[in-house]
């Protein structure tokens, strides 16, 4: 017999032996139990489930994001223009993380508006130069209007 939560909630009438009784959700108690790398959270309509393991491409797409979201921030802090092209260099201590960000050189350039872009372990800077800390890892940033 297949019992949904609406049955539980309106009753289930069972006949035993010649005596009926009525089980409803008070009897039980539901657990919700998910895989490895998946949570829910309940809201006024149900719930959400979603899975939080982070993927190597999403792992880099969300580097890539943060190192644009930084070189905006010091473009502001050297008062350029919206239109102002500009040369960045990136280091990244990690051979791996460096291979992971240069996927999305493209997107950095752009979204930046970094006519060159250096990504690389070891980089020699120019002009305004800021270390970050992402996610824990260290990197070295620098820009300069062009």
């Amino acid at each position: 017999m297949d019992i949904s939560k609406e049955d539980l909630e309106k009753g289930i009438k069972l006949k035993v032996d010649k005596e009926s009784i009525t089980i409803d959700e008070r009897f039980f108690e539901i657990e919700k139990i998910l895989p490895k790398g998946y949570e829910y959270e309940k809201f006024s309509k149900g719930f959400v489930i979603i899975n939080t393991e982070i993927d190597e491409e999403l792992l880099s797409y969300a580097f890539a994001r943060e190192i644009v979201r930084r070189i905006q921030h010091m473009r502001k802090e050297l008062n350029l223009n919206v239109e102002d092209f500009i040369e960045a260099r990136v280091e990244v201590k990690k051979e791996k993380l460096t291979e992971l960000i240069k996927k999305h050189i493209n997107y950095i350039s752009r979204e930046t508006r970094a006519k060159r872009l250096m990504i690389d372990t070891t980089i020699i800077h120019e002009g305004y130069i800021k270390e970050w800390d992402i996610n824990g890892e260290s990197f070295k940033i620098s820009i300069k209007k062009i």
